[in-house]
């Protein structure tokens, strides 16, 4: 063989081939062996030293060197340092096609080393090869090195914004409103209580209606020494309890007052201690911090043990690889893949430095007035906002970590922190306009680590059983978060809870004839039943199809919800005409933009490990980016800028509402 010429052979189970190859005094120190065919019969191709033995026989070919079986297409990237002698390219015709096939669609036989056939004559396979010359280095650290400085531009111009942006910004005046505006003596409207079919106000006969009050009433106002009011803001309490946070001076009773009125406004959900609820806000930052430690270190044992037992055996079945864009480093086999993680890693970092940013100008602002913390736009509670930034930091170090030797096994490393951002963003999406009752971070991850058992038990076993047991539950539970958000956590589970409902749906129809049909509070409503009507939708097509990858039917599942409480927050957010400013429409855009661009890249996939790893390499490609990276590091680096920019988004779009009296910003 010579390098860059093209051979066509063909290949029976009684006539191995072998071909040898010799390196040149060339640039480059890899070679790339690429094979095709038409033909989908199974073989083996494997590469051995030039050196007697050659192993030519189907129940031996797996001995020596590096292996692949080949249904249409397979390649190899191969180190001159591994062959200083050349090496021998050796194809093996398989009497049936067993090894080419997953397991599962073998019916349950097994599949033993040697086979017992009789030899067909007529099983004659065509393909054709060449070795061509892969990148030199230069090349490899131009394309290393370009995407580093790449981030770090991002970087550069984002710090020249950032400062561009605090030179010609003004930070309007707190005396220019007047008291009563800020301190939230206006704009509130007196509302009266209504029955929810799951709280206690139903359960008593004879209990008159609460008195009307004020929905929007704003903490007491007092002369104290202006230090001693803004000291929480500054200072940390280290004798912080987790059972102070729930706290209120309101019983159950007045809750009810003012959570399930209309016209609600933020103040309402707003009257808890700052300090007691940014407190609770950095439990979800030392809670992942936690999490990720524990569930990290053991994936990087096992998928480096992986890598081993592949450079050991010579087994390159193990790892679903883009063998026709794989460029190997020290012991990784596929470097360019767990290199283009960095931008998770990038842009994380870059996100925490400007929620870092935002809170300290914040607690600038509110060192010289406390009404802006007190009585002024949503409560800033930036807990979530780190938690989310670490969690993108996390994706990006497990994603490089499941492609080390990605696989069917390990498939969830990838995935897992997908959820836990999905999961971080729908909470703070809810907090904004619910800080008062929002879930706890142990609530929060307590449901993370069922969700991630049931992607486990999905990838394993999802039988017909598990769709039907994973159907009802999503369905039920759609159901029961439903009830919880249209009552904002008012609503009881438990054995009354159908009598309540009875009763309920009673005194409206006596009330009168539509009054059983119409929702009180419309725009929950409407988000609640579109929500569900998708969800449905999804555990419909789910246990139609029964897709094998589990992990990505649940991946939809939460994105399509964050993709639904995103735009409603945005639509509500213009109905009661609420201005977007400049900067979260410019994130808007680009994150549309960037989303776009990032699934037409994802559809074009290049490996699949629900087919056999012979089957999953027809779908290889060659690099399409600077001859180092493929569609799937594209998608690494494009869905980094999406997740990034719609992190920006949550962060930047209610500036607007930055000096407004939360008894003025609605609840929804």
């Amino acid at each position: 063989m010579k390098l860059g010429e093209s051979e066509t052979v063909d290949i029976s189970p009684l006539s191995p081939r072998f071909f040898e190859f010799f390196f040149t005094n060339s640039n480059s120190r890899f070679v790339l062996l690429e094979v095709t065919s038409n033909d989908t019969s199974c073989m083996t191709v494997s590469v051995q030293n030039a050196s007697c033995p050659i192993l030519d026989q189907e129940n031996n070919v797996q001995f020596e060197g590096y292996w692949q079986t080949m249904s249409m297409k397979a390649g190899m990237t191969l180190r001159k340092d591994d062959f200083p002698y050349g090496f021998y390219i050796v194809f093996v015709m398989h009497g049936d096609d067993i090894r080419c096939k997953r397991s599962d669609d073998s019916d349950g036989e097994a599949q033993p080393l040697l086979y017992d056939y009789e030899l067909n004559n007529d099983r004659i396979k065509l393909v054709e090869f060449v070795i061509r010359e892969k990148i030199t280095d230069i090349e490899y650290l131009a394309a290393i090195f370009g995407t580093g400085g790449t981030f770090v531009l991002v970087y550069i111009f984002v710090f020249i914004v950032s400062c561009t942006y605090s030179c010609r910004s003004s930070t309007p005046s707190i005396d220019m409103y007047p008291d009563n505006e800020i301190s939230g003596e206006a704009g509130c409207s007196r509302v009266t209580t209504t029955h929810v079919p799951g709280t206690e106000s139903d359960t008593t006969p004879g209990m008159l209606p609460p008195p009307q009050t004020n929905a929007c009433h704003p903490p007491p106002q007092t002369d104290a020494d202006p230090e001693e009011s803004q000291h929480w803001l500054a200072d940390s309490d280290s004798s912080l309890d987790e059972t102070d946070i729930d706290f209120m001076d309101d019983a159950n009773r007045e809750k009810d007052v003012y959570r399930t009125s209309r016209g609600l406004c933020v103040a309402a959900l707003a009257r808890k201690n700052p300090r007691i609820l940014a407190k609770k806000s950095q439990l979800y930052l030392y809670t992942l911090f936690t999490v990720a430690v524990f569930y990290a270190l053991p994936v990087v044992q096992l998928v480096f043990t992986y890598q081993r037992v592949l450079h050991t055996t010579g087994n390159q079945d193990l790892c679903y690889y883009n063998y026709l864009c794989s460029h190997p480093l020290w012991l990784l086999s596929d470097f360019n893949h767990v290199y283009s993680n960095v931008g998770y890693i990038m842009l994380g970092l870059l996100f925490l430095l400007l929620v870092l940013r935002k809170e300290r100008m914040h607690e600038k602002l509110a060192l010289q007035d406390n009404r802006v913390e007190l009585r002024c736009g949503i409560p800033r509670h930036f807990g979530l906002f780190y938690a989310m930034g670490f969690a993108l930091i996390m994706e990006g170090i497990l994603s490089a970590c499941y492609h080390v030797c990605p696989n069917h096994s390990n498939f969830q490393f990838d995935t897992c922190f997908m959820y836990v951002n999905a999961i971080l963003c729908m909470l703070k999406i809810y907090q904004t306009r619910h800080p008062d009752i929002n879930a706890s971070a142990y609530m929060a991850f307590t449901s993370l680590a069922f969700v991630v058992l049931l992607g486990v038990v999905g990838v394993m076993a999802g039988n017909l059983y598990f769709w039907i047991t994973f159907t009802l539950f999503h369905v039920l539970f759609c159901m029961f978060m439903s009830a919880q958000i249209y009552y904002l956590g008012r609503w009881r589970l438990d054995c009354g809870v159908f009598r309540r409902i009875y009763h309920t749906w009673k005194n409206d129809c006596i009330a009168g004839p539509l009054a059983c049909l119409t929702p009180l509070y419309l725009d929950r409503m409407v988000l609640l039943a579109i929500a569900n009507i998708c969800n449905w939708t999804i555990a419909g097509y789910g246990m139609w199809k029964m897709p094998q990858d589990f992990a990505s039917h649940l991946l939809l599942i939460f994105m399509s919800n964050l993709f639904l409480h995103s735009n409603f927050y945005i639509l509500m957010k213009l109905t009661h005409r609420e201005k977007i400013l400049c900067q979260p429409a410019i994130y808007i855009i680009l994150s549309i933009v960037f989303w776009g661009l990032s699934l037409y890249v994802f559809i074009h996939r290049s490996t699949s490990w629900q087919l056999s790893p012979a089957e999953s390499r027809t779908y290889n490609r060659e690099c399409m980016l600077l001859r180092f990276y493929d569609t799937h590091d594209i998608w690494h680096f494009l869905s980094a800028f999406s997740m990034f920019f719609s992190f920006m988004i949550l962060l930047t779009l209610d500036d607007d509402l930055a000096f407004v009296s939360r008894t003025k910003i609605a609840v929804f």
